[in-house]
């Protein structure tokens, strides 16, 4: 549900990404860990450890990538956006009118 809601947030561009790529990266650190202490025998460990670094990890790393850079993007872009006619009303992004 925490990516769903990230990749929706990224999607409308709000600034609620940076928040819930924070929780997904948290998360997905959380079940990789969980996965690899709780598996018992050689077979349930492979899976584990193979699931966690070549999905979880990376899939986490990416959302604190997202986490530390939407306010970043945003930021820098907002003075293209306001030349452009864009207004930023209760955080989000308001095109201009175009009647």
């Amino acid at each position: 549900m925490l990516l769903v809601a990230t990749a929706v947030t990224l999607i409308r561009r709000s600034p609620l990404a940076e928040i819930f790529a924070a929780m997904s990266a948290a998360f997905l650190f959380c079940d990789a860990w969980f996965d690899v202490l709780t598996s018992r025998g050689t077979t349930k460990v492979a899976i584990a450890l193979t699931e966690a670094l070549l999905v979880e990890l990376p899939l986490a790393v990416t959302c604190v990538w997202i986490a530390r850079n939407v306010e970043r993007v945003v930021a820098d872009v907002r003075p293209f956006l306001e030349r452009a006619g864009f207004t930023i009303e209760h955080r989000r992004i308001v095109p201009p009118d175009r009647t």
